[in-house]
């Protein structure tokens, strides 16, 4: 049984699904971008946030985009080292979505 959260009316859906992160994370590890070590410790962080501070089912998905979608510009998560997560920074405010456009405004910060 897949669950389900409201998200509220603004938003342009109005379930937001656990399985969307894990298609995400699927797609990525389907495609080479991101290994089972990378996967462990972003499923670990997204657990913890939602343990400790209670983030809601919205925003654990897009932390777990985020991440995924971060991989492009970061070496694998547990050798990465400040300046590797600086430089990621910076790569993605210049690179391209897989779309091929720059990333947008609100992307980029």
């Amino acid at each position: 049984m897949t669950s389900f959260t409201h998200v509220g009316e603004n938003v342009h859906f109005s379930c937001m699904k656990a399985a969307y992160s894990q298609r995400s994370i699927e797609k990525a590890v389907s495609e080479g971008r991101i290994s089972a070590r990378d996967i462990a410790l972003l499923k670990e962080f997204v657990n913890e946030r939602k343990v400790s501070v209670g983030i809601s089912l919205s925003r654990s998905n897009k932390i777990t985009f985020t991440l995924v979608t971060w991989r492009r510009f970061l070496p694998p998560f547990h050798v990465m080292t400040i300046v590797d997560f600086y430089d990621g920074i910076e790569s993605m405010k210049r690179g391209v979505s897989c779309k091929g456009t720059p990333f947008k405004q609100n992307t980029r910060h």
